[in-house]
């Protein structure tokens, strides 16, 4: 069934030329659009660092994103993005027209440029057909088998590399340069301050161990699932350091008692919170222990020294 799923889709990329015809090229870059429609918050984090560059070079140009709803809230007030187009992914599968119109959301764009930011060594259907959507006289992706039907400009895959400066290699062919190195590509977020409910008991937990918290994300799926035995493990070790341990929990960890019954006067157990929340307590620790997942990004771009397991 997924064989067919799959041959479906890349025949309707073959076919969607006609619907959405590209417009007249021009020596314009008024409006670009970055591209990237999964699920996965570390893949939009990795984004951060084409927004700055692009922001650097093009300070007059609308910049947009085209992200599902999933975690679009870590780039709703960033100064770096003019725009987003956001999906709602679940609704589209229920009711056609809601896809329909959100590709003629994106087309409305009306981008001079499109940059297609899914994984460099993997095709995205639903990047694809937003990227032919944009009808954009320029549209940059990584080159494969398919390009040819949704791109103007093919990007050859680096045979390694980090992901953070993939998307960077697609705004250095819009742009004519050469992007920075990986070692430049920090990733960052520019969330905005927490609102007075949660700032206010982030400001409780931290009281008087300001400079010795340590963030723990317990969370992870399949083989990036650390044992939370391993957790109690190094938080008994970070109390005994007369560190203040703060553990953040996924929802599957979320019913465990493990950490419950430790040191309640030192260990602290954050509620769970969106992913703007999230962010703004990771950038309180010192340092973040997490598996290599989103929160570990996360941390990372919030301004946290991250620690990946």
């Amino acid at each position: 069934m997924r064989g067919l799923e799959r041959a479906a889709k890349r025949r309707m990329i073959r076919l969607a030329g006609p619907f959405f015809p590209t417009r007249p090229a021009t020596d314009r870059l008024d409006t670009v659009l970055l591209i990237r429609v999964d699920d996965r918050l570390g893949n939009l984090i990795l984004l951060s660092p084409a927004l700055t560059w692009l922001r650097e070079r093009l300070p007059e140009a609308r910049i947009g994103l085209v992200l599902s709803r999933a975690f679009a809230a870590i780039y709703e007030q960033d100064p770096r993005v003019d725009f987003r187009i956001v999906l709602d992914k679940d609704r589209q599968k229920g009711f056609f027209p809601i896809f329909v119109r959100d590709l003629r959301r994106v087309g409305a764009a009306r981008a001079d440029a499109a940059l297609e930011c899914s994984d460099r060594n993997a095709f995205s259907f639903n990047g694809a057909l937003y990227a032919r959507a944009t009808r954009a006289p320029r549209r940059i992706g990584f080159a494969n088998d398919l390009g040819i039907h949704y791109l103007t400009e093919k990007v050859l895959a680096p045979e390694r590399g980090h992901a953070a400066r993939d998307p960077l290699l697609l705004a250095g062919r819009l742009l004519g340069a050469e992007p920075p190195e990986a070692e430049e590509c920090r990733p960052s977020l520019r969330l905005p301050p927490a609102d007075p409910v949660w700032g206010a008991m982030l400001d409780r937990l931290a009281a008087g161990a300001e400079d010795r918290i340590v963030g723990m994300h317990v969370g992870g799926r399949g083989r990036k699932r650390w044992p939370l035995e391993r957790f109690a493990e190094v938080a008994r070790g970070l109390l005994d350091a007369g560190r203040r341990p703060w553990i953040f929990r996924g929802p599957l960890e979320e019913e465990d008692r493990l950490f419950e019954g430790m040191r309640p006067d030192g260990l602290v157990l954050v509620p769970r919170a969106d992913v703007v929340r999230l962010g703004q307590a990771f950038s309180r620790c010192r340092l973040v222990i997490a598996p290599d997942t989103g929160p570990m990004h996360l941390a990372a771009a919030a301004g946290s020294r991250a620690l990946a397991l």
